[in-house]
């Protein structure tokens, strides 16, 4: 287990969840799998309707390293990660759909990546779709190259191409205190606009 090499960076992966109890197992265990980080996982559970409790319950009795929490009330998908948010404490975190997957030593080529550039504050890559059985994936397979890229560089080439490179969330990871910073000046942001 990776907690017994405590210089390992610490990565928390919030897996917000509804009624995706079918597809939590592989989320998390490919989670649990990524080497060279220490991780930490919290699975939100929107009030799901279908097994997500049993499911996230017996994960949490398999490994330390995973938490549960369910919403009394189904809150939705930006409350819910809110809750996510409040709760990281790591210097890096991801936000991991419930019926999303990380590739083999994903989070340590991120973490790589952050380690090397320490004005970096979000690493983002591709996101690879399929459906039905998981795709065999071999990690020479997967592109190496890193671009670092000014803040408003990367905001300017979005807006100039109408197109968001990052396809989905779980395909990012962010330096928390950045994070929390944002969401503090959005929250007072939206406060002042009401």
């Amino acid at each position: 287990m990776t907690d017994s090499l405590p210089n390992l960076p610490r990565v928390d992966v919030v897996v917000p969840c509804y009624n995706y109890g079918r597809f939590l197992q592989d989320c998390i265990e490919s989670v649990l799998t990524q080497s060279g980080v220490r991780v930490r996982i919290l699975i939100i559970d929107d009030c799901s309707t279908d097994d997500t409790p049993e499911v996230g319950r017996q994960l949490v009795a398999q490994d330390s390293r995973v938490s549960y929490r369910r919403h009394e009330i189904n809150c939705g998908h930006i409350a819910t990660y809110n809750v996510g948010l409040d709760w990281v404490q790591s210097e890096l975190f991801v936000l991991l759909s419930a019926d999303d997957m990380l590739v083999e030593g994903a989070l340590q080529r991120v973490a790589d990546v952050f380690e090397k550039n320490p004005k970096v504050v979000l690493v983002y890559g591709d996101a690879i779709k399929f459906y039905g059985e998981k795709p065999n994936l071999i990690l020479s397979d997967l592109g190496a190259s890193v671009d670092v890229r000014r803040g408003r560089d990367f905001v300017a080439q979005v807006c100039r191409e109408c197109a968001n490179p990052i396809a989905s969330p779980a395909a990012a990871v962010v330096r928390t205190g950045t994070q929390k910073v944002v969401g503090d000046t959005l929250q007072v942001c939206r406060i002042v606009v009401i």
